[in-house]
């Protein structure tokens, strides 16, 4: 997109027509306060700008009717024309696809038409969205040609900037706009991996809500589950269900109940043999208690007879000891050492003790037996308490097998399968979004390298050998200067802030016009380069030489950009005709009549 034309009709019926050259920079220049720096708002305005600032009310806008531009795109010429903003705000404009000139343009296109007409003529389809959202920009909302117009345009206070390359950068939704599409802009991100990205989300969103609904799936029961849990209950209270320390689901009884009603004899039951079993072991443990406890009480009343015949004994001790002064017979004799014998076995007997004792493991036994039996009590105790006959438990499984065949059970989905097919699917996109992240970060190494061939024709004062790097989130442009980085805010004067503005665009349009890139306008305006160069007083500084730099720069773009299709830059200036003449810059072209005196952006005759 080239602009041919800029037309203001002016309230006193007369046409101000600004004609311009394509493939040259078209400048219109003159002293200040002559409307020149409307001329960028105007151009933004007329391409359906939702805003008219930087239109002078005053100066421009009260005299004004309609603005107008008329415009080259893709070899087909348009017209676009807008009622004055003093008008109210209406939702039409003025259209015409062979780019006519109406003598007075009239409302005839709504400008979501209009938009959706110049979106087409960009290669914007409507499969073109944005991968991710922010504040001000959903995500999967359409992007639009509006989003690439702010690399078409440095403004006077954007240009001296130390805080950001591009303009209306404060509003965060231009921000938002431009983050979201630069990759778009620089022919690094294309309709394919744009599309790629978008399905890649869409994919891992579908991946999350499937997952969720399968990790939530269950069975439905069409309202039977109360009936399910009335059953249930009843086959715990028969003793045909367990208590588990987890509460089972729906589903989990409904199959129990299933398995009761498949067994042919009660005594097949799981639950039935359970509770006999325990009720016979508890019964043997209870048997085996009863006989160590007689065996422990037998045990002691013996030791109480032996103590008794212990002491019936102490006369042979007696005997024995007063063996000197007793006459014995040799029988006699025998028979105390016999009794004496008998007293120290009976003592030895009554004095056996610790762990090694008899009586001892005895009584660890017991305390073993009492703890499996108290263990077998709560085991029973879970079980219904209630003694049934078989003929009830038997009744109720007839009538189970009735109740459970009318439960209608719709099964719960398996999304294992899709599952499976998302995630292959996310990992072949996720590989191919990988190596164009790859292919971005050469292209913004690119970038850095065409603006240091440009800075190193107009080298900035105090950073003459430093390599720039483009700060992608913050939209700046920062220097590495012998082994520091040196933030934008840091480099200094406006003379060098304009030359990174005037580089950085350059570099860009040059990346942009080498891939070809669709959507981005081949058209440049910067709002007065010289403004570094003059003073508060309006007179030149002795560093107005320097300004050389830039427009040889800007000349010379011109004449490369003939390689790649073209390209047009408009120059608001202050500067005279005469001076790129005496400089032979063959590219440069005055807009009209130079803006001064009485001769103005508006002019009544």
């Amino acid at each position: 997109m080239q602009i041919t034309n800029i037309l203001i009709w002016q309230t006193n019926k007369t046409l101000r027509n600004f004609e311009l050259e394509e493939n040259k920079v078209n400048v219109i220049t003159g002293d200040s306060g002559k409307g020149k720096s409307s001329i960028l708002s105007i151009i933004d305005y007329c391409l359906l700008s939702s805003s008219s600032d930087g239109i002078s009310k005053t100066n421009v806008d009260n005299f004004v009717n309609w603005y107008g531009i008329r415009f080259n795109l893709n070899g087909k010429y348009h017209t676009i024309c807008r009622k004055a903003t003093h008008y109210e705000e209406d939702d039409f404009v003025y259209f015409d696809k062979n780019g006519e000139i109406p003598e007075t343009p009239i409302n005839n296109l709504k400008k979501n038409v209009l938009k959706e007409h110049l979106n087409y003529e960009f290669g914007i389809n409507s499969s073109l969205k944005i991968p991710y959202g922010g504040r001000f920009i959903q995500q999967g909302s359409k992007i639009s040609y509006r989003y690439f117009i702010p690399h078409c345009f440095i403004d006077q206070t954007t240009l001296t900037s130390s805080e950001h390359l591009y303009s209306k950068i404060s509003d965060l939704k231009t921000r938002e706009r431009i983050d979201r599409t630069f990759d778009m802009a620089l022919g690094s991100e294309h309709a394919e991996t744009m599309i790629m990205r978008t399905r890649l989300e869409e994919l891992q969103r579908n991946l999350a809500r499937i997952e969720y609904k399968q990790s939530a799936s269950k069975d439905s029961y069409v309202n039977f589950e109360n009936e399910i849990e009335s059953l249930y209950d009843r086959a715990y209270h028969l003793g045909l269900a367990r208590s588990n320390n987890q509460e089972p689901t729906v589903g989990d009884k409904l199959d129990h109940l299933k398995t009761i009603i498949s067994y042919k004899d009660i005594n097949e039951i799981p639950e039935i043999n359970e509770r006999i079993r325990l009720e016979k072991e508890y019964f043997t443990l209870n048997k085996e208690l009863s006989d160590i406890n007689d065996y422990i009480e037998t045990s002691t009343e013996y030791k109480k007879f032996l103590k008794e015949n212990q002491d019936s004994l102490l006369i042979a001790k007696y005997l024995d000891d007063n063996y000197n002064n007793i006459i014995y017979t040799e029988n006699i004799y025998s028979i105390v050492k016999s009794l004496l014998n008998q007293s120290l076995e009976i003592k030895k007997a009554i004095a056996q003790k610790g762990k090694n004792s008899l009586i001892s493991k005895t009584h660890e036994k017991k305390k073993e037996i009492e703890s499996k039996i108290s263990l077998l009590s709560k085991k029973l105790s879970l079980l219904s308490n209630e003694n049934i006959t078989p003929s009830a438990l038997y009744r109720f499984i007839g009538e189970l097998s009735s109740e459970v065949k009318r439960v209608d059970v719709i099964p719960k989905h398996d999304y294992t399968e899709s599952i499976e097919s998302i995630t292959s699917k996310i990992d072949e996109l996720e590989g191919k979004v990988k190596d164009n992240n790859i292919f971005k970060e050469y292209t913004l190494s690119l970038l850095n390298d065409k603006i240091k061939q440009t800075l190193s024709r107009m080298p900035l004062k105090g950073f003459e050998d430093a390599t720039p790097i483009v700060n992608k989130g913050k939209k700046t442009l920062d220097l590495v200067n012998k082994n520091q980085v040196e933030k934008m805010i840091d480099i200094g004067s406006a003379s060098n802030y304009m030359y990174v503005h005037v580089a950085y665009f350059l570099a860009l349009h040059e990346l942009v016009r080498e891939r070809n890139v669709r959507w981005v306008p081949r058209f440049l305006v910067i709002d007065q380069p010289s403004t570094p160069y003059f003073s508060t007083g309006g007179r030149k500084t002795d560093d107005f030489a320097s300004l050389d730099a830039a427009l040889n720069e800007i000349n010379s773009f011109i004449e490369k950009m003939k390689s790649h299709g073209g390209f047009q830059i408009i120059l608001l200036e202050h500067i005279e005709e005469s001076y790129w003449l005496e400089r032979e810059m063959e590219n440069f072209k005055l807009v009209d009549n130079e803006l001064r005196g009485d001769y103005g952006l508006i002019h009544f005759n």
